[in-house]
């Protein structure tokens, strides 16, 4: 991950018998990020096997998106996307307070 700040954070796979309990490389970068306390990001890129197209799962997205919307940077340059066109109408702070009106 790139934060706004110019560092640059990785992650990895922490595969687990026990599938819930693995995490992603996405989500790892980004906990890794928040405990050093980085909180806005640029870009996040990612690299999988050579032709395979990889974006962040469900959950991945969703933790993303409640910092902002990262630049999604995916092996193929024509498949860049920006975080929110992943996870439209991503659920967030701005949905609690549209609910407490």
């Amino acid at each position: 991950m790139l934060a706004g700040d110019g560092t640059v954070v990785s992650g990895c796979n922490v595969e687990n018998a026990s599938y819930g309990t693995s995490m992603c490389a996405e989500r790892s970068a980004l906990f890794a990020a928040v405990s050093r306390g980085i909180r806005a990001f640029e870009a996040l890129a990612i690299a999988g096997p050579e032709n395979v197209k990889i974006t962040p799962c469900g959950a991945c997205r969703q933790a993303l998106a409640e910092f902002g919307d990262a630049l999604v940077i995916v092996r193929e340059e024509q498949d860049d996307v920006v975080l929110r066109d992943l996870l439209p109408d991503a659920f967030g702070a701005q949905t609690l307070e549209r609910a407490r009106l």
